[in-house]
């Protein structure tokens, strides 16, 4: 079947009469028989010319937006796609499921990439008008202040990006607090930090929470056990991961711990250590932050030959890389999504309420990478 076919028959399937349901992305690339990207493609091409609606998971037909209905718009903080990354896909889930609960339609869902100036925030909100806005990641205040010129009903999470706008955030500080603690418990004294920031001259609450420890345990304050950088679209999680690891375990005393402030960055750290000829944990202990899927997975054994491919050729499949299940910190990320949804319907409702911060928990999930 060539494309343009295709594409009529996928509208066609799209826009009968379903009583409002949505389609699921997965059930219109099973019954096209396509790949996921080919599908992912065809539905933004429909999208784009405004002839179905994209919601995450899943497409509804441009008719099917109720009469009245209010749109939110989402934007995502990060350099990969915004339906790819598996930490921004959890608060994308409960996000749009607690908007739909609540008779919200997302208007659409960017990349800060794809909306980072005044010309495109204004275009995109003249095409779709929104009632409020969440922002999912961490944005500066001068793109803060172009999305207030739109909206004032903005919600952030995980980060809080101003005082003056509502965030659902997790405790970093005390959930680092408490990892290095248990590193302690298991004997390590030598701890270092791989660390991305968005933004160079704010302190991330990991960093904060790692040194307070440090200083708790009156273990050794060394600059160079710090590695902290800014996220980049030439620099990201994992690469960050293993240069950080090159670092710390080039110093003339390597560290016999590594904390890292996300699970893709730890697991860029463990490759590199896998290159390097160095055991997990018995020469070095990793941990993460986040609790991915990723981090729940061993990998079976490989040649070190093979996994220096892998760290120049990030599209080589991971499980070619060897690393043991990753301890790390859970963050409840449908539950930031959710929460998200129903505090920016609130800002709607209420807008003379003042913004609020709310903090949800988090817990250790420990594995074989620290080694207890």
């Amino acid at each position: 079947m060539n494309k343009q076919r295709r594409i009529r028959q996928l509208l066609a399937r799209i826009t009968e009469d379903r009583d409002g349901a949505m389609l699921s992305t997965h059930a219109l690339v099973a019954e096209f028989g396509v790949s996921e990207i080919t599908m992912r493609r065809d539905l933004q091409e429909l999208a784009d010319a405004g002839l179905i609606q994209r919601r995450h998971g899943g497409v509804l037909g441009a008719s099917r937006r109720a009469t009245g209905a209010k749109s939110i718009g989402i934007v995502v903080i990060s350099f990969q796609g915004k339906f790819s990354h598996p930490f921004y896909n959890e608060l994308l889930e409960g996000a749009d499921s607690e908007l739909h609960c609540l008779g919200y339609a997302p208007a659409f869902v960017k990349t800060f990439a794809e909306v980072s100036t005044r010309a495109q925030i204004q275009a995109l909100s003249q095409l779709h008008p929104i009632s409020g806005l969440l922002i999912l990641g961490e944005l500066d205040d001068e793109k803060c202040r172009l999305w207030n010129g739109v909206t004032s009903h903005i919600v952030s999470a995980p980060s809080i990006i101003s005082p003056q706008i509502t965030a659902i955030t997790y405790d970093g500080y005390l959930a680092m607090r408490q990892l290095l603690d248990h590193l302690v418990k298991l004997g390590r004294r030598r701890i270092g930090l791989i660390v991305g920031q968005s933004d160079a001259g704010r302190m991330d609450d990991r960093m904060r929470g790692y040194l307070a420890g440090i200083a708790e345990h009156d273990l050794e304050r060394d600059e160079s056990l710090c590695f902290s950088v800014v996220h980049t679209l030439e620099r990201l999680p994992s690469k960050i991961g293993r240069e950080g690891a090159e670092h710390l375990m080039r110093l003339a005393q390597p560290p016999d711990a590594i904390m890292c402030s996300s699970d893709t960055i730890a697991l860029g750290a463990m490759q590199w250590l896998q290159v390097a000829g160095c055991k997990i944990p018995d020469d070095v202990a990793v941990t993460g932050f986040d609790n991915l899927p990723d981090a729940q997975v061993v990998y079976p054994s490989i040649s070190r030959r093979w996994a220096r491919w892998k760290l120049w050729f990030d599209n080589l499949p991971d499980a070619q890389v060897v690393y043991p299940p990753l301890t790390t910190v859970h963050l409840h990320k449908h539950l930031l999504g959710r929460l998200a949804a129903e505090q920016v319907h609130r800002r709607i409702e209420h807008p003379d309420d003042p913004p609020l911060t709310v903090v949800t928990p988090t817990s250790l999930v420990i594995r074989r990478s620290c080694g207890a």
